[in-house]
Formats: structure tokens, sequence, C-alpha cells
């Protein structure tokens, strides 16, 4: 049997979203978590809730 061929991986463009933040600049945000016995709820907002 003869060896596989690699199959040749395409270059992914990077997606991002929201807003660009500058090289240096801080982003805040509000992670609020609820923790229970069967499950973990995280919801992540922005300063505004």
């Amino acid at each position: 049997m003869p060896p596989r061929k690699g199959k040749v991986k395409e270059d992914q463009p990077v997606v991002t979203l929201g807003p660009q933040a500058k090289e240096g600049e801080n982003i805040f945000g509000v992670a609020h978590i609820f923790a229970s016995f069967n499950d973990t709820f995280v919801h992540v907002t922005d300063l505004s809730g």
C-alpha cells in the first residue's frame, strides 16, 4: 500500500468580534458566575450589563 498523501491545510483568516482594541489598551467587562450542584453558568457582559 503506498503512503498516504497529507492534506494541505489552508490558512484560515483570523476572525475577531467586537471593537478593535489598540495595542496596550485594556478592555473591561463583567463576569456573572453562578455555580449550583449540577450546573455552572458564566455570563460575560460589557460594563453596561
